[in-house]
């Protein structure tokens, strides 16, 4: 149904075609991820090998939940708002152990809980400014998500990222990861639009409306 390196877009019927694939294929995938949110889960692996299309009734499917995970596990007590206050520690190493996780498919949310949760032993202790600040650089330098990116955008999210987040430098690390765990609902979300942007990225053409796509994708990966 869709096969997005082998298309000739100079064709309109394979335009028209593509286009329609395209948002039949992400209006599903979207609609997935709402559906998961609902039952509190976090597929946590959204990839391109863990979506396929039936062909039957052209929806599109997510498959591979061995990583998923069950926010409600995670996460202890949160007040009326939606903010974290307290979370489960064993569930909390079962899932952000990996030290941290440099895949552009993953959020800056999940690596910096992955990157606190190897640096500080003690959730008491204070987050350090130095720490935040190597961290982000790193996130920034290791990202392959970013070489899509101008200049002006990638300078700009490394901004948002230390202002969203620099409140918590000089409290106990519980703060922010209890923060981090706050955004679940946008960490799917995250991994689907950056999913989005390679497959319109590697098309051979740059129609306007495939930049517009990209843009739109864009705004959902930024840190705000």
């Amino acid at each position: 149904l869709l096969d997005f390196y082998q298309l000739d877009l100079s064709k309109p019927n394979n335009i028209n075609n593509f286009f329609t694939n395209y948002f039949i294929y992400s209006e599903n995938l979207l609609k997935a991820v709402s559906y998961l949110d609902n039952l509190n889960i976090v597929h946590f692996d959204l990839s391109l090998k863990n979506i396929r299309i039936n062909k039957n009734n052209n929806k599109a499917i997510i498959i591979d939940f061995g990583l998923s995970i069950l926010i409600k596990n995670v996460i202890k007590s949160m007040d009326n708002y939606g903010n974290v206050l307290d979370f489960n520690v064993n569930e909390l190493y079962k899932y952000f152990s990996i030290n941290p996780i440099h895949s552009p498919k993953y959020c800056f949310e999940i690596q910096i809980i992955c990157f606190i949760l190897h640096s500080y032993k003690n959730f008491d202790l204070i987050l350090k400014d130095n720490d935040f600040k190597e961290f982000i650089k790193s996130y920034y330098n290791s990202n392959s998500l970013f070489f899509l990116f101008s200049d002006k955008f990638k300078d700009k999210y490394i901004v948002d990222l230390y202002e969203n987040y620099s409140k918590y430098v000089g409290k106990p690390v519980k703060n922010i990861i209890c923060a981090c765990l706050t955004t679940w609902k946008t960490w799917d979300s995250f991994n689907l639009h950056f999913h989005f942007i390679s497959l319109l990225y590697n098309l051979d053409e740059f129609h306007e409306i495939i930049i517009k796509l990209i843009s739109l994708s864009m705004r959902q990966i930024h840190s705000d």
